[in-house]
């Protein structure tokens, strides 16, 4: 309270008013600060509960997403791999077939590939063999396999973002 005012009310009404005039005011300005030092416990209180359930809340969904991710990876690597083997026997049976040329030793080279027109003009007829190497066949079909993995696995996972 302003010290003006106090001797304003002890000019006024003389000591034993005043006194109790100043005594209420303290025991108001006393009563409302304590509610609200209660209040800010009581926040705080809530606050510190609050954040202790949404980091409980934060961790379950965490380890659910994990959990969600491992599965989706699990099934597409199994996917893949089966793939990879339905490929590689497609592969070895065309190269069967087609009785298909080993690759050079520095890399694929494209064996069987006619390089020019033959001297009468015209294109010469595809060759007896494979035109493409056993080696370069398993390559590419590894590479498509696990492409289309990857893209089977981010499409399960990003349809999984979109619920999260």
């Amino acid at each position: 309270m302003n010290p003006l005012t106090v001797l304003a009310l002890f000019k006024r009404f003389g000591w034993p008013v005043a006194f109790a005039l100043l005594a209420c005011a303290y025991f108001f300005e006393h009563s409302a600060l304590t509610a609200c030092r209660r209040a800010r416990e009581l926040d705080a209180a809530h606050v510190a509960q609050a954040s202790a359930t949404a980091l409980a809340d934060d961790l379950n969904h965490a380890r659910l997403v994990e959990h969600h991710d491992a599965t989706v990876a699990k099934e597409t690597q199994d996917a893949v791999e089966l793939s990879l083997g339905s490929a590689r026997a497609a592969i070895a049976t065309h190269a069967r077939l087609h009785s298909a040329p080993q690759a050079p030793a520095g890399g694929s080279g494209a064996t069987g590939v006619p390089i020019a027109a033959n001297p009468t003009g015209s294109i010469d007829p595809a060759p007896a063999q494979a035109v493409v190497s056993v080696d370069d066949l398993n390559a590419c079909g590894t590479a498509a396999v696990v492409a289309q993995g990857w893209q089977d696995w981010w499409t399960k996972v990003s349809q999984q973002d979109g619920d999260r």
